[in-house]
């Protein structure tokens, strides 16, 4: 049994014998250095003997790269006769073409968008006695006079409205109160009918506000 076990093995133990001789043999694969295999990368040899490398951000154009210009910039005359000139080389491309840069498009690119006004500034100018008018009817029926009807009675946004708010007073206190007990009971009326899932959630977003 010996004899024959050991000759059944041999050939395995040759065959792991040659596979670490051959894996010892073979050079070691190494990663080349970015830094050495860029060709936009510039090596230096400081005083101090230390070996510096510059090489740009692969998102930014190389120097080498030239940047074309309408043929009517004066960029390229006035620095022909500097060091960057071959930066600043004229463009090959008509200034119709849709190739061309930006700067030679820009008679065929749609006209800007006017600035959005403030959201918080009136279309129209409030006189005192329409401001005092806006808070009296807040005040005096505030589930009919909403923001929404206020803001189109008056020609303003519902922000401002927002702005205006109620008033000075004890008065405007009280209405703002009253209010906010309105909606608050009017929320608590629909959420009776919701499930145990929204309740759930409900429960969570209550204590993340504690939490703020």
């Amino acid at each position: 049994m010996l004899p024959r076990a050991f000759s059944a093995t041999a050939p395995t133990l040759k065959q792991a014998a040659s596979s670490s001789s051959s894996s010892a043999a073979a050079p070691l694969r190494r990663t080349r250095d970015p830094l050495v295999a860029s060709s936009r990368a510039h090596h230096f040899r400081l005083d101090t003997g230390a070996h510096f490398v510059a090489r740009p951000p692969p998102s930014i154009l190389p120097p080498t790269v030239p940047i074309p210009h309408p043929a009517t910039s004066p960029l390229p005359r006035a620095l022909a006769d500097s060091p960057f000139a071959h930066a600043v080389a004229p463009s090959p491309f008509a200034p119709d073409s849709p190739a061309a840069p930006p700067s030679a498009n820009e008679h065929r690119l749609p006209p800007l968008r006017a600035p959005s006004t403030s959201a918080t500034t009136p279309a129209t100018t409030l006189s005192p006695a329409e401001v005092a008018e806006l808070q009296s009817l807040r005040r005096s029926a505030p589930a009919h006079w909403t923001r929404s009807r206020l803001a189109r009675r008056f020609g303003i946004s519902q922000q401002v409205v927002g702005t205006l708010g109620w008033g000075e007073g004890p008065e405007a206190r009280r209405a703002e109160l009253k209010r906010q007990e309105q909606v608050v009971a009017r929320q608590a009326k629909v959420e009776t009918r919701w499930g145990w899932k929204k309740e759930i959630a409900r429960e969570e977003r209550r204590r993340r506000r504690e939490m703020w």
